[in-house]
């Protein structure tokens, strides 16, 4: 006996044009340049795994890290966002780049989902003592190197 009962749907005849009419343009486009847009997404996730190991680099010499790309399935992310993790023995760092913003969130090593904005962990560890926090527009680089300027203090207030 179903307790969950909901009446159909029903679909009008306008309904069921539009559905014979864009169901098949769907399939053609996913069949045309699906693989296309697969392949672009899987190069631009490439590259920004390269960007941040280059932005990286002064920060590894000093503590042992990598960088994860993003897994991309069979469909590319939407908006062109491209995403990878860097991570660290006590930390971890999310950078996704999308739309022109750039999103950084960060958790302790070993707390699966326990992700927080950096911008957030920045405002209570500094309490404004390190100048303004960087904002979602802010250059992957600068943000990388306001990280290596206050690592121990970003380190210790992620994990605390």
């Amino acid at each position: 006996m179903r307790t969950n009962f909901r009446p159909r749907l029903k679909r009008t005849p306008s309904d069921w044009a539009l559905w014979v009419i864009f169901k098949p343009l769907g399939i053609l486009y996913n069949l045309a340049f699906g693989g296309f847009d697969l392949m672009s997404s899987r190069r631009r996730h490439t590259a920004f795994a390269k960007e941040l190991k280059l932005s990286f680099a002064d920060i590894f010499a000093k503590h042992p890290g990598e960088v994860v790309p993003g897994v991309i399935g069979d469909k590319a992310p939407p908006f062109d966002y491209i995403y990878a993790t860097v991570e660290f023995p006590n930390a971890r760092f999310q950078f996704t780049y999308g739309r022109k913003e750039l999103d950084v969130r960060c958790s302790p090593q070993g707390a699966n989902n326990s992700w927080v904005d950096l911008w957030l962990i920045w405002r209570r560890a500094s309490h404004g003592a390190w100048g303004e926090e960087p904002s979602c527009h802010t250059e992957l680089r600068e943000v990388v190197q306001r990280i290596d300027a206050h690592w121990d203090q970003l380190i210790a207030e992620i994990n605390s």
